[in-house]
């Protein structure tokens, strides 16, 4: 099929998809969220078939550029309360997962260059596992998590590592051609990554961030052969077990916190390697040793930007320059670690808490950069 035949042959197919749930779901009187992953599971089903419809990535883009002013326009208040805008906005929360979710599609196709495993399957994990996460979790969750804000549970973050695992096992072995043992090592470090992205995103930040992760696993995996795979599954669950039997008892971390330290520690290992592993867990101690020290710990919660703070600048090092990081990045960990004493003394940096953190960050670049300029 021709690229303009088979766009608007596409869109017109994600319009009457959205309009035909959308009635149904006011026509049968589903909750908000039933509606809201009802639009997501059959919107992303008919995304996950683009490598058998789309030969390049720019009909693609085109596509993802009118949903997002589409989805865009369904966000003003105005066209809220339509049947369209009650099908993605009719929950409480708010939410920029509609705008990620396209975006995500067409990066991730734009990426797997024409290999279909490497699209299709990080956006069947995003579209059947974060469904199932939410679904599992508002109707059977009953170990809640201590999260930022947002309602999430140990039985739907366990959905979400099944759904993942079974969107990618047995597609990479039976469509693919991966031997079943490379198969599973694959869905078993996509689907503990994505159970805790699913966990530690906020605001629907989760629907890029999940399939693009899931895409970096594949597009590696191959190459990382057997033993690199299941050296990073299990580096992913000893550390998941270490900080889960820890962090509640020595840290004031929420869990969302702690999650976001489990994927910073498998970040820094993935892209740097182990030698990469004492920088952050020595500010770990650090913390860990500044908050037992503190009176008042009970009745602290460091949230998942505080992580953020101390990960992002070493982790962007990392990932940009890893030739010269080593240095910035250290540089960056001994800032926050300068931080965490001076707040522990009194001495913040702002009052706002999210400020505090996103000033912390800034702080921990500039001192990096301004390390490096002259070294370099």
């Amino acid at each position: 099929m021709s690229p303009l035949p088979a766009l608007l042959s596409v869109a017109a197919t994600l319009a009457a998809l959205l309009g035909g749930l959308a009635w149904l779901g006011a026509r049968l009187g589903w909750a908000p969220e039933l509606r809201r992953k009802a639009a997501h599971i059959a919107l992303g089903m008919v995304c996950a078939g683009f490598p058998w419809i789309f030969r390049s990535p720019e009909p693609v883009w085109v596509l993802a550029g009118f949903s997002i002013a589409g989805l865009g326009l369904l966000r003003l208040r105005g066209l809220r309360a339509g049947a369209l805008g009650s099908a993605l906005h009719g929950v409480e929360r708010r939410s920029w997962g509609e705008l990620c979710f396209p975006l995500a599609v067409a990066l991730v196709f734009h990426a797997s260059a024409g290999r279909w495993e490497l699209h299709t399957l990080p956006v069947l994990v995003l579209t059947l596992a974060d469904a199932a996460g939410a679904l599992v979790g508002r109707r059977a969750g009953r170990h809640a998590l201590r999260m930022d804000g947002a309602h999430k549970s140990l039985e739907g973050s366990m959905a979400v590592f099944v759904v993942a695992g079974l969107c990618v096992a047995p597609p990479l072995a039976l469509g693919a051609g991966w031997s079943w043992p490379l198969a599973l090592a694959a869905a078993l470090l996509v689907a503990g990554l994505a159970a805790l992205i699913e966990g530690v995103a906020f605001e629907g930040l989760d629907n890029l961030f999940l399939p693009l992760l899931a895409y970096a696993v594949l597009a590696r995996a191959e190459a990382w052969e057997l033993s690199g795979l299941l050296g990073r599954a299990a580096f992913l669950v000893l550390a998941i077990g270490g900080v889960a039997l820890l962090g509640r008892k020595l840290t004031a971390l929420t869990d969302a916190a702690l999650m976001g330290l489990v994927l910073a520690l498998y970040l820094f290992a993935s892209l740097g390697g182990f030698l990469w592993l004492p920088g952050p867990l020595a500010l770990a101690a650090f913390y860990v040793f500044l908050c037992m020290k503190a009176p008042d710990r009970a009745s602290r919660r460091h949230p998942f930007a505080a992580v953020v703070a101390c990960a992002a600048t070493p982790l962007a090092w990392l990932a940009l320059a890893p030739q010269v990081a080593w240095i910035p990045a250290h540089i960056a960990f001994a800032v926050q670690a300068a931080l965490m004493l001076l707040a522990e003394r009194g001495v913040k940096t702002h009052a706002d808490p999210d400020t505090r953190w996103l000033l912390n960050a800034v702080a921990g670049g500039l001192a990096s950069l301004l390390v490096l300029l002259p070294i370099s």
